[in-house]
């Protein structure tokens, strides 16, 4: 783990064991997954529904429960000056010593998670009491402080969760998720099902935010056009691999992966009213995925080459791709 990373993950693999017709079957959901997010960086990860890139958040994060489960890799992050795996810790210990601390997690549906029966006030208390080790009179003008920083009323904190709307419970949920100064910051569709002009509003919030602590940002969203507004480095999953890693404006201006360019030729242009056209075929099976680059069937360049596996590879500096048309070249 470089002195920069905030948090590594090496050779990640994992998924889900079901049941189906009395068979136990695996499902592939990440597969080898490597990379490195650095310290006040917003990381994008990308891809089609499906693509792994919420099972690899919870991951992270350890959130490990049946039947979602890890079959190798490390997830190494900083805490107290030391390096630590959060997969080798069990999780009363992830719970205690990582979460909201060092590891705060926005999760998907997020405005579904706040207690109906609570005030806003009250969810932040919970935390500070189990995390923060607070009594209720010392933490209430704390959490006033706190939530005014960041432009939250004193009525929005006396309210109760159906009182707002969705984007302030939006606001609410981020700010739970920075409340005690996380240094990494996992956010899974943290603008989804608002509309457009709310879900800049949120994201703007959420970035400057994230600046202010200097902590490390990771978002996940199968919309492009958010990690072309946010994000400084991308990266780009297929049905549980990585394609593609580099910064965001090579990626967008020059995507190397035939999906990339894919994802990226579907977003909408200004003056242009061409049709947009999508990706042909489904994603694959991860129940039986196909061997080689798991892209090929839908790819438009594919070889038989492609039945091989191809390495994820340093195509220029900082920018890696898995495709056999960049490694054959080389």
């Amino acid at each position: 783990m470089s002195d920069n990373a905030a948090l590594t993950v090496k050779n990640l693999v994992g998924g889900y064991d079901i049941v189906e017709r009395k068979q136990h079957l695996y499902v592939d959901a990440v597969s080898n997954v490597s990379f490195s997010a650095f310290k006040n960086e917003v990381v994008g990860i990308a891809g089609e529904s499906g693509c792994g890139k919420s099972t690899l958040i919870k991951i992270i994060y350890g959130l490990i429960m049946d039947p979602l489960v890890v079959k190798d890799g490390s997830i190494f992050v900083r805490h107290e000056e030391k390096t630590v795996d959060v997969l080798s810790l069990n999780p009363e210990t992830r719970r205690r010593q990582l979460w909201w601390k060092v590891i705060s997690y926005i999760p998907q549906n997020s405005m579904n998670v706040l207690n109906p029966t609570l005030r806003i006030r009250d969810h932040f208390f919970e935390v500070l009491r189990k995390h923060g080790g607070l009594g209720k009179k010392e933490a209430k003008e704390q959490i006033l402080s706190y939530m005014e920083g960041l432009g939250l009323s004193r009525d929005v904190a006396k309210a109760y969760p159906h009182q707002l709307s969705g984007g302030m419970r939006q606001r609410v949920i981020i700010a739970l998720a920075l409340l005690l100064k996380p240094k990494i910051i996992l956010a899974d569709e943290p603008s989804t099902a608002l509309d457009v002009i709310v879900q800049r509003g949120i994201l703007q919030w959420l970035i400057e935010a994230q600046k202010r602590l200097g902590s490390t940002l990771i978002v996940v969203t199968h919309d492009m056009g958010v990690h072309a507004m946010v994000t400084d480095r991308l990266i780009i999953m297929y049905a549980g691999k990585v394609v593609e890693i580099g910064r965001s404006d090579n990626i967008f201006e020059d995507p190397l992966q035939p999906y990339t360019r894919l994802l990226i030729s579907s977003l909408p242009k200004l003056r242009d009213n061409k049709p947009r056209e999508g990706i042909m075929g489904m994603p694959p099976d991860l129940r039986n995925p196909p061997r080689g680059c798991r892209f090929h069937p839908r790819c438009p360049f594919m070889t038989d080459k492609c039945y091989e596996e191809p390495p994820l590879i340093e195509f220029d500096r900082g920018h890696y791709v898995a495709c056999w048309l960049h490694v054959k070249n080389r």
